[in-house]
């Protein structure tokens, strides 16, 4: 096995927090203008 094989797990992490921080950003920029343009409904909670 490579010896690198541990840290993909810890990498993969890494890149999901970082797509959702550019997520986070996007949503706040949008106002939600984004989620009413492509029609997407939530659930009430």
């Amino acid at each position: 096995m490579p010896s690198h094989r541990p840290q993909l797990p810890r990498q993969a992490r890494a890149r999901i927090a970082r797509v959702r921080e550019k997520l986070a950003q996007v949503d706040i920029m949008c106002s939600g203008t984004l989620l009413k343009r492509m029609n997407v409904s939530f659930p009430e909670q």
